[in-house]
C-alpha cells in the first residue's frame, strides 16, 4: 500500500496485493478476505528531528520526505512496521526501544555447510539480544520488550531447531509463499531490565547438486547466499542475518 501524492493536492491510496495474495484471490472460492493491515513509516528519516529540533524536524519530514509506490513483494514490502501500544504507556511517552543484536556467531555470514554424499548436515548455533545500546542504563519500557521472537527463512536451504536439536514445526510454523518459512513461537529469556534473548540451531537441509548449480553463487556454485530475518514480537524491530551454505 502507497500515498501517491501527484501534482494536484488529492492524495490517492494505491493498493496492490501480494504476490500471496495474488494466489489466495485466483482461488476464486470466496476464501480470500482481508482480515487485517498494518502501516509502516520505512522512508521517514527521523534523524531530522535530532538535527533541527521536533518542529522544524517534523515539517521538513512531512514535506521532504519521498512517497513509496506499493510494491507485491511481500518478503520487502514492509520492513518498520508502527506498534499500537496499549495499556499505561498511552499516557506517556517511550523514548527508548530496543534493538536486536547478533551475539553468536560474533561475525556475519553465518556459516553452514553440506554434504551432497549423504543427509547428515552439522548445527550452527544462533543467538541474539534484545536490549538497548550498549552503554545504557535504562530499563526498557515493559511495552516494547521482546519477549517473543519471530524468525523467517527460506525453507529451500534451512531448517531451524531448538537447543535440543529438535526442529521446529507444527502450528507455529507458517509460510508466506512456497518458500519463505515463519516460525513465530520463539520464547526469549528476559532479565530484570526488559533485555531479552534468545538461541536456536540452523541447520541447511540436503542441498543437491542441481539446488547449487541453480541457486550457487555467479562466481562460485558452490556456495549459495541466503539469509534469515529474527524481529522481536513487541518492538518490532528486526535484524537481518546473512548465511552462506557451502559445499564439502
Amino acid at each position: 500500500m502507497g500515498f501517491l501524492n501527484h501534482s494536484t493536492s488529492n492524495i490517492i491510496i494505491d493498493a496492490v496485493l501480494t504476490e500471496r495474495g495474488r494466489q489466495l484471490l485466483a482461488r476464486n472460492d470466496g476464501s480470500f478476505v482481508i482480515s487485517n493491515f498494518s502501516f509502516a513509516d520505512d522512508e521517514v528519516d527521523y534523524s531530522l528531528i535530532s538535527k533541527y529540533g521536533i518542529t522544524t524536524g517534523k515539517e521538513k519530514i512531512e514535506k521532504n520526505t519521498p512517497v513509496m509506490e506499493a510494491i507485491t513483494n511481500a518478503d520487502y514490502a514492509i520492513k518498520h512496521h508502527l506498534l499500537n501500544i496499549t495499556g499505561p504507556a498511552q499516557s506517556s511517552r517511550i523514548l527508548y526501544m530496543p534493538k536486536i543484536e547478533l551475539t553468536t556467531p560474533t561475525t556475519t555470514p553465518v556459516s553452514l555447510s553440506t554434504s551432497t554424499t549423504n543427509s547428515i548436515q552439522t548445527s550452527t548455533e544462533v543467538s541474539v539480544i534484545s536490549r538497548l545500546s550498549s552503554n545504557s542504563e535504562t530499563i526498557i519500557p515493559t511495552t516494547v520488550r521482546d519477549s517473543q521472537f519471530s524468525v523467517i527463512y527460506d525453507a529451500r536451504f534451512i531448517r531451524l531447531f531448538n537447543t535440543s536439536e529438535q526442529e521446529l514445526l507444527g502450528d507455529a510454523l507458517s509460510s508466506t509463499n512456497n518458500n519463505t518459512r515463519i516460525y513465530d513461537d520463539f520464547n526469549g529469556i528476559e532479565d530484570n531490565e526488559g533485555k531479552s534473548s534468545l538461541t536456536f540451531n540452523l541447520r541447511p537441509v540436503n542441498v543437491t547438486n542441481d539446488i547449487y548449480s541453480q541457486f550457487g553463487s555467479v562466481s562460485d556454485k558452490t556456495v549459495i547466499h541466503t539469509q534469515i530475518t529474527i524481529i522481536g514480537q513487541s518492538s518490532q524491530r528486526r535484524l537481518v542475518v546473512p548465511v552462506t551454505i557451502s559445499k564439502n
